[in-house]
């Protein structure tokens, strides 16, 4: 961009030449030194605003980049959010799995005693060590889990392996969505707006490109001295003002090739907008569509959840009042457990969706005030 800027503002070079020649006279060889410094001047003149296009595609392209950074960090954002939700996921997984293993534990000295007193089969003895042990090997699996996502987030944030401060995610608060999100929202993602800057560049480039078959005006002036070394005076001063009016007749329709490559890269960068925008209003929609399907999930599971409680309070009843087998308990806490697994789960998912909302609109649903005024600008 610079470059393109200085070519908007006239140039002035120093010079300087020598020269050395030997010439045959009437007194024979005569030999000269002639030395001439000075300075020379040159601007062409934008009259049909070819270079001033190019400078304003150049600003354009510089902006676009900057945007593509910003596409960039809030595609790392969203990632480092996705990652902490993630962990603290794992974290309740793990929580769960510790309470169950306590339950299981205590259950199956229950089940020892009962069978060692000859109250239970050895049936329910062997169930209730395989329920223990099945909850018991979930632990260091979740561990490992939680180890690889800690290091994978500091790896992320740049920083060596270690444990994450962090919170629980029951603290977690879910923003509300608005009913309704604006059309308008979208222009906050950098990546649309890159692209509609690249589209803007594309359009000044095809214009300058364009000027090319229109004359172009060049100014020149040049200033300095000439020094001879066969001569008794002082030194010359010599100096020169010029225009010259260029206009193309014949280049081999290096400029038809010119704008023919200008257009096809302008009709790449509308394309490559529309398709941007296309992608947002895909992204958006499929966020919202996702968190209304969880929501009904969510609604669905804790029923479940519910019922399951429910269920377990009656199998351990009626097995205390030696109505039916431990079995029949050990059943209902492994379905209880496994939904409760799902609920976590399931809280992840929609916090992961949230964040995709997020990203979908460019940084969240309340559109900084300044945005539309540094858009139209």
């Amino acid at each position: 961009m610079p470059y393109l800027f200085a070519r908007l503002i006239p140039s002035l070079d120093a010079v300087f030449g020598l020269e050395r020649s030997q010439d045959l006279g009437p007194l024979g060889l005569t030999r000269t030194t002639a030395a001439q410094p000075g300075l020379q001047f040159a601007y062409e003149v934008d009259l049909w605003g070819r270079l001033a296009s190019l400078r304003e595609a150049a600003e354009l392209q510089f902006q676009a980049s900057e945007a593509e950074q910003q596409t960039l960090r809030l595609a790392l954002a969203a990632t480092v959010a996705q990652g902490y939700v993630a962990l603290l996921s794992l974290d309740r997984q793990l929580l769960l799995t510790h309470e169950t293993v306590r339950s299981r534990r205590a259950a199956l000295a229950v089940a020892e005693d009962r069978s060692r007193m000859g109250y239970t089969s050895e049936l329910e003895q062997t169930q209730a060590r395989s329920e223990y042990e099945a909850a018991a090997q979930l632990v260091p699996q979740l561990e490992q889990a939680i180890l690889e996502q800690e290091h994978a987030l500091r790896r992320l944030t740049d920083d060596p392996p270690g444990p994450v401060p962090r919170g629980t995610l029951a603290a977690l608060q879910a923003p509300a969505v608005p009913g309704s999100l604006p059309s308008e929202l979208l222009r906050q993602r950098p990546d649309l707006y890159q692209a509609e800057l690249q589209l803007a560049a594309s359009d000044r480039f095809l214009d300058s490109e364009r000027d090319r078959f229109l004359p172009r005006v060049q100014l020149s002036a040049s200033l300095g001295r000439l020094y001879v070394d066969a001569l008794d005076y002082d030194p010359v001063k010599v100096w020169s003002l010029g225009a010259s009016v260029l206009a193309p007749l014949f280049d081999g329709e290096r400029l038809e090739a010119g704008v023919a490559v200008a257009t096809a890269e302008r009709n790449q960068a509308a394309y490559a907008y529309r398709r941007a925008a296309l992608n947002a209003f895909s992204e958006v929609e499929n966020a919202l569509s996702g968190l209304d399907s969880l929501a009904r999930q969510s609604r669905r599971l804790e029923a479940r959840r519910e019922v399951l409680a429910r269920s377990l309070a009656i199998a351990e009843d009626r097995y205390h009042g030696g109505y039916s087998s431990y079995l029949e308990a050990l059943d209902a806490q492994r379905n209880l457990f496994d939904t409760q697994l799902a609920e976590v789960r399931l809280q992840e998912a929609q916090l992961n969706r949230l964040i995709e909302l997020y990203r979908a609109l460019g940084g969240g649903w309340r559109a900084p005030e300044h945005a539309a005024t540094e858009r139209a600008e």
